[in-house]
């Protein structure tokens, strides 16, 4: 972000009472925020700050609000930003940056039209943030305004809006419009390739993401790790196993790093083509095995679904021995053991995940409903319309049973009936978000779902049904990828 204080003339002066030696103690807080370390610095340095007149002053709460982002406040950051009179568009930008950094997208989305209810004109680095809130959210329609605001404002030959223009229509499916805004860049590198090949990748139109590949080696732009790494997916979801080695064999010939991101990729391809044994010798030839990028939950979720448990207790022990498991590890390993009917040893899975003192992250899923961001949590009761939903999937409930649909609850908890393990899966924040958008949009509306954990199986079983039942196609994005679910069929093939 450009920050005003490199450059002050460029910024309003704020209304307000100006203090004495303004410039010296300006520097001097500056410096001071600049310092700090923790976020336990921050709310001294801030006393001293409106004790001194200083808490009005543009300069000054622009470092408070970055150094709030980059220090993990962005709730303090949001207090200090509604007490400031006036606040500018550098100040509107910083916190949106923050909040977008920080994965709150849908608050980073009100705030930017706050911005411009107040007539203030944003920035590049403001569009920039809010395009990126907007591809995570599945915005569609605010990505799409705030697009229209780019061509009137004339950033449209901004870098880097275009390439968060192709992310966001690559996002939420809009090829076309993710390709317009790619042909008209008059040149593209290897991040402009990459946003379009990602995008088609993320929604399973693999196919095309390969052909952009190859007209990408067509124009002599050499790939890096993020482009390998798409190509790798795109190998996977079509069980090109040759293609995917010959990536594995580029990647070799020209040096790139096997970490934990190309790794997770290789694994992730050689497992869902079925050569387990290949994912297993990449796993170990790995020296940082990381779970955040999903490198050995990949395997670990492949060990799964074909069925290899010895080799599932070797990788999470692995990942247990490196201090590298998360919650989803201890969960993916229990799911194996419960479907497996493994009860003790899921249960002890469990047990050990407590005494690590590791918690497992809460389900929760959004969904967009005429400009308004709508979130659900597990068995959530908080939205106003709770009558609405829970009728609406007690209805979907009784035609899934009529279709055949047995809930899957072996990887339900084993001491509890099996009435309540089968509510315990129906109530899934993903499907509460469904529900409210089958009740809340026109017939054959596709809806668009964001859930920050991996759809389970039962959950991911479910909504192929009813996208049959409603004849609706329906988007969810997980922590792994992007689900198609369009008459009773997932773009994944069933692998995440």
């Amino acid at each position: 972000m450009l920050s005003p204080v490199a450059g002050c003339s460029a910024l309003p002066p704020n209304s307000g009472t100006k203090p004495q030696n303004t410039p010296n103690r300006r520097r001097h807080f500056i410096s001071l925020l600049q310092n700090c370390k923790h976020n336990n610095q921050i709310p001294p340095i801030h006393a001293k700050i409106i004790r001194n007149h200083h808490h009005q002053d543009p300069f000054v709460v622009f470092e408070l609000l970055r150094v709030c982002s980059n220090l993990n406040s962005i709730g303090y950051a949001s207090k200090i930003f509604s007490h400031t009179q006036n606040p500018n568009v550098y100040l509107y930008t910083a916190l949106i940056d923050g909040l977008v950094l920080s994965c709150y997208y849908t608050d980073g989305i009100h705030l930017y039209y706050q911005m411009i209810n107040s007539s203030l004109v944003p920035d590049s680095y403001a569009v920039t943030s809010v395009l990126k809130a907007c591809g995570c959210r599945l915005a569609l329609k605010e990505g799409r305004e705030v697009h229209s605001q780019v061509l009137k404002l004339g950033l449209s030959s901004n870098r880097s809006i275009r390439i968060k223009l192709i992310e966001l229509y690559g996002k939420c499916g809009a090829f076309d419009d993710a390709r317009q805004v790619f042909d008209e860049m008059p040149e593209r590198d290897v991040v402009c390739w990459t946003a379009m090949i990602d995008g088609l990748v993320r929604n399973g139109e693999s196919n095309r993401a390969l052909e952009v590949f190859r007209n990408m080696q067509r124009e002599d732009v050499m790939p890096n790790e993020v482009t390998i790494v798409c190509v790798l997916s795109a190998c996977s979801e079509l069980g090109a196993l040759q293609l995917g080695r010959w990536v594995h064999s580029y990647m070799d010939k020209h040096g790139i790093e096997l970490n934990h991101f190309v790794g997770g990729a290789l694994i992730n391809m050689y497992s869902r083509c079925g050569d387990i044994d290949e994912a297993q010798r990449v796993f170990e030839q790995m020296k940082e095995k990381n779970v955040i990028t999903y490198n050995s939950i990949a395997l670990l979720s492949a060990c799964k679904i074909h069925g290899n448990l010895e080799l599932a207790e070797r990788v999470a022990k692995s990942l247990v021995a490196c201090k590298n498991a998360d919650s989803g590890t201890y969960i993916l390993l229990s799911n194996a053991y419960s479907s497996s009917g493994k009860w003790k040893e899921a249960a002890e899975v469990r047990t050990n995940m407590r005494e690590e003192g590791i918690e497992k992250e809460p389900g929760c899923s959004s969904i967009e409903v005429n400009n308004e961001i709508h979130e659900f949590l597990l068995g959530d009761l908080r939205h106003p319309q709770k009558e609405k939903i829970y009728k609406k999937l007690e209805e979907l409930n009784q035609i899934l049973r009529l279709e055949g649909y047995t809930p899957a609850t072996e990887v339900v908890l084993h001491d509890i009936e099996k009435s309540e393990k089968e509510w315990a899966l129906a109530i899934h924040s993903e499907r509460l978000a469904i529900c409210y958008g089958l009740i809340s949009t026109k017939p054959l509306t596709t809806i668009r779902v964001v859930k920050n954990l991996r759809v389970c199986n039962d959950c991911h079983l479910t909504i192929k049904l009813i996208s049959n039942i409603t004849m609706r196609k329906i988007v969810v994005r997980d922590r792994n990828r992007f689900h198609h679910f369009e008459n009773g069929v997932c773009s994944c093939g069933d692998y995440w």
